[in-house]
């Protein structure tokens, strides 16, 4: 009988939730994170199971194991609503595409352009390792030969990057800042919406507005409802171009359930919703006089 029950044991182990504490690097372009494991998006239609997407090179949290799935938080991706308390992003990711590791160095490039390739070697003509995508932040040791950065993988092996599609992760000038942003959002025009995404494959509202400000140097949560909590909070007539509008619906007007780019007082940059893509809209055409919404800015901020 014991036999049995020791047999029994070490069967189920793959299928057990084990407790687990570790960090972890993602190594493939872009990874779903889900709210169960075992599941995976179908295409870009809603999906209430997709939580957020994970970048090339973003460190998580690993907090369980699952057959195969790792319970994890996304540490650069700052969310409220789910443990009532600032965390990184939680959900279920599939373990093969996590590599653990024993530290994090911090991230010194992020990619500005909608997508660029990590090459074997620095030339164009090398393989292509990888696609990634706007937003990607990556750790180089040093500039190599003919325009590339030197990059570490998740795996800690050497990767090249073309310079033009990386930008110095240092703290811009604020002009300069709201002109990225709006830059960046303009790369990302016919982008399909998907409830969770957050790359240059397709995005929601808050992942849209989160990619775009991090390619500009500026953290922020990474849901509607929490950038609207960390903002300071301004009036129409104070809104300046890379601003944020954030909209309720009149049912629960303290619920923010939208955001957009103030790009002037005439135009709005947005992921809308599902079915639909990224674009630009007349403000005026987006908001009647009785919506609900509020306006708040990253800039001015310590």
């Amino acid at each position: 009988m014991r036999f049995f029950l020791i047999l029994l044991f070490f069967l189920c182990q793959p299928f057990c939730v084990r407790a687990a504490s570790g960090l972890g690097l993602v190594k493939i372009p872009v990874a779903d994170v889900r709210s169960s494991s075992g599941t995976l998006p179908k295409g870009f239609e809603y999906d209430p199971l997709e939580e957020t997407q994970i970048l090339y090179n973003e460190p998580v949290k690993i907090i369980q194991e699952y057959g195969g799935w790792l319970k994890i938080e996304a540490m650069d991706q700052p969310e409220y609503t789910h443990g009532k308390a600032w965390q990184g992003y939680p959900g279920w990711v599939e373990g093969v595409n996590i590599k653990k590791v024993r530290k994090i160095l911090p991230a010194n490039l992020v990619i500005k352009s909608k997508t660029a390739r990590l090459y074997k070697k620095p030339s164009p003509e090398s393989k292509v390792l990888r696609e990634l995508s706007m937003g990607t932040r990556l750790l180089s040791f040093g500039e190599g030969e003919n325009d590339f950065w030197k990059i570490k993988t998740p795996e800690g092996k050497t990767a090249w990057i073309k310079k033009e599609n990386v930008r110095l992760s240092v703290k811009l000038p604020e002009e300069n800042a709201r002109k990225l942003i709006l830059a960046s959002g303009t790369q990302l025009l016919g982008l399909p919406y998907f409830w969770g995404g957050r790359s240059a494959s397709a995005v929601d509202c808050s992942g849209f507005v989160n990619l775009i400000y991090g390619v500009a140097g500026i953290e922020i949560p990474r849901d509607s409802h929490e950038q609207f909590m960390k903002s300071e909070k301004i009036t129409l007539d104070k809104m300046k171009p890379g601003d944020l509008i954030f909209s309720a619906s009149k049912e629960k007007p303290d619920k923010v359930t939208h955001v957009a780019v103030f790009v002037d007082s005439m135009t709005v940059l947005e992921a809308p919703k599902t079915g639909e893509v990224v674009h630009t809209i007349p403000y005026d055409k987006k908001y009647g006089p009785d919506s609900v919404i509020y306006f708040g800015t990253y800039f001015g901020k310590d």
